[in-house]
């Protein structure tokens, strides 16, 4: 409820996108990377004398908001969460591909090495049902956890498309995922996470993604396609997936220097990797994460920062 009067507000009162007095205003998600991303450009875009806010947004929203001229930038869309909704915008043209970063994505559960040795058969998704039990909690009964963010993939249409007694548990923040999985790895607890490819976790804990059968665009369209023929998501997350940056038409039109910087600012793995770090383990505010990550890599900065930009008064 108070999302939804959000965004109404926001809509009824926020800038008109054709006012060229308004600054670059940047979404700002839930997860570390894409925080401390979104931080780091923006400082770059302040150093090229643009003004820039920084708007908290809704992962599928956002794209809605994009063209509406309430958001202008969009650093890190994922393929695997994000797809379907990103298309929707980009064919009405309001939105506009800013390039890809240099990384192949994946986004599935995902267990500690350790649990293999409790439940063997793993990382195949047909030995979920048998180890149920080890997931499961006091107030289950016998039904399997799998901890998530607060996002809202089509994981529980692939639990009933691929009947597995397990349950999705969403945290109400990323890092309450984080903190749960910490402690499970202490005491050597079986627990089942929704991950992903790049971020923090992989440089500080050793696991494996299920492997639920391969994705395949049908598979979220298709009943007749797949192990169950009545139903959709019966298959795994793409395995290979994209991270992409989007920004509105308007700013592409009003603002090429900042679309040009946009272009430039590429990330590896490591990159994505060692900004979630920053907050997840090494303790920064995502403010300061932003300004030490830009202080360790000065070649990078100037690689990316357009040679030829003359902004005046923000634009």
């Amino acid at each position: 409820m108070i999302a939804a009067l959000w965004w109404w507000l926001l809509c009824v009162s926020g800038p008109h996108p054709n006012d060229e007095s308004q600054p670059v205003i940047l979404a700002e998600n839930t997860w570390s990377s894409q925080i401390v991303l979104s931080y780091v450009t923006g400082n770059l875009l302040e150093r090229l004398g643009f003004r820039v806010v920084y708007r908290p947004s809704d992962i599928y929203q956002q794209f809605f908001a994009m063209e509406k001229g309430l958001l202008h930038v969009q650093m890190e869309v994922w393929q695997g969460s994000m797809e379907q909704t990103l298309n929707l915008s980009l064919d009405s043209g309001l939105l506009v591909s800013a390039g890809y970063h240099d990384v192949k994505t994946r986004e599935e559960w995902w267990y500690p090495d350790y649990v293999a040795e409790l439940c063997p058969g793993l990382p195949d998704w047909r030995a979920l049902n048998q180890c149920a039990k080890l997931f499961a909690t006091e107030d289950s009964k016998g039904v399997g956890m799998v901890l998530m963010g607060p996002w809202t993939q089509h994981e529980d249409d692939k639990i009933r498309a691929l009947n597995l007694n397990f349950k999705i548990v969403a945290a109400l923040q990323p890092e309450a995922v984080w903190i749960e999985m910490a402690d499970a790895v202490q005491r050597r607890q079986p627990i089942l996470v929704y991950n992903w490819t790049p971020n923090s976790i992989e440089h500080y804990f050793s696991g494996s993604f299920i492997e639920f059968p391969a994705f395949e665009p049908e598979c979220h369209e298709n009943p007749a396609w797949g192990i169950n023929p009545t139903a959709t998501y019966d298959c795994g997350n793409p395995s290979k997936g994209w991270i992409k940056k989007v920004v509105s038409a308007e700013l592409v039109a009003r603002r090429p220097c900042a679309f040009n910087l946009i272009k430039n600012i590429v990330l590896t793995k490591d990159d994505f990797s060692s900004m979630a770090a920053l907050i997840d383990f090494e303790g920064y505010t995502k403010q300061d994460a932003a300004v030490e990550w830009l202080r360790r890599r000065p070649d990078r900065v100037a690689a990316w920062l357009p040679a030829d930009c003359e902004v005046v008064n923000g634009e």
